[in-house]
């Protein structure tokens, strides 16, 4: 009898150390990747590195908003954009974050792809993702495509679909190019 009672008091701490790394160690890695802010982190960084609030030198264009006139101070506006030429082809890689309102804080990707045949265009093609929520945990997926015939417009195609990121799963709907 003594033997049992000790053992499910072991049980009894057992459980009740388990619950309680379980309920405190999340709260705590959450509180600090909250502190951490990719926008205000990004945006330092490229101020800090370019002299004054644009860079043109091809293939790499950035530029800042200046935080005087930006309407929320913590997040100005920004792009960085990477063009690249070939001998048919232009591609155009740009990551932007934009601040609409308090709610639409954006976060976008877009690579676009021009494809020439001779002096005509053959195709033009872009990709974007874009954050649907705050926290970047969400994002919409867009892929358009719009085609020539001896350069004169002759079609064009739609596709969204969405990606959901949860911690390090990431769950997507109808994902264009995949």
């Amino acid at each position: 009898m003594n033997k049992s009672k000790k053992w499910i008091a072991l049980a009894v701490i057992a459980v009740a150390i388990a619950g309680g790394l379980i309920f405190f160690v999340p709260k705590e890695k959450e509180t600090k990747d909250d502190d951490y802010d990719f926008w205000k982190e990004t945006y330092d960084i490229l101020a800090d590195r370019i002299d004054g609030l644009r860079y043109d030198e091809m293939p790499w264009r950035i530029g800042l908003q200046d935080r005087k006139n930006a309407e929320e101070k913590d997040y100005p506006d920004f792009f960085i954009e990477y063009q690249q030429e070939e001998e048919d082809r232009q591609t155009a890689s740009c990551l932007s974050m934009f601040y609409e309102d308090l709610q639409n804080k954006a976060i976008e990707f877009t690579y676009e792809v021009t494809e020439f045949e001779g002096e005509n265009i053959k195709a033009e093609k872009e990709f974007t993702i874009r954050s649907t929520d705050y926290k970047a945990g969400q994002f919409k997926t867009t892929y358009l495509v719009y085609e020539y015939l001896n350069g004169v417009f002759d079609r064009s195609d739609t596709q969204e679909g969405y990606l959901n990121v949860n911690g390090n799963e990431v769950d997507y709907v109808e994902l264009p190019l995949m």
